[in-house]
């Protein structure tokens, strides 16, 4: 499977940024019912995510590939769900660093903002519709 806009890119072995949100939303979960076994699992999943994260544009994001494999496209509703897990955790640990995370995730997103069809902000960056 491909979803890159870009046509000439190949898909690698490697899992997107979509489905990993989706497990690091549950080990959140778990972390939240047994915190003492499945905190190490959180801390995983955090450096694993963390493969996605582009401080090479402005503002910083997370793309669709981990950075080692090259700049791709940076979808808004993929960062709004990494967002939610970063709140969660926060929620569960306590750590702030997982909220300045969710924060840098809603500067993103909303560097997205336009004000045609009164506001709103499109699925991919850069595009409109």
């Amino acid at each position: 499977m491909n979803y890159f806009q870009d046509t000439t890119r190949v898909a690698q072995e490697t899992s997107y940024l979509w489905p990993m949100s989706g497990v690091f939303s549950s080990v959140v979960l778990l972390a939240e019912i047994k915190p003492d076994l499945y905190k190490a699992y959180l801390d995983s999943m955090v450096t694993a995510v963390e493969m996605y994260y582009d401080d090479t544009r402005s503002p910083a994001g997370y793309q669709a590939y981990p950075v080692q494999f090259g700049t791709v496209d940076r979808y808004y509703d993929d960062n709004g769900l990494v967002g939610i897990d970063y709140i969660d955790a926060y929620q569960v640990t306590g750590n702030s660093l997982y909220l300045a995370k969710a924060r840098e995730v809603m500067t993103f997103i909303m560097s997205g903002w336009w004000d045609e069809w009164d506001g709103g902000v499109s699925w991919l960056e850069g595009h409109k519709d």
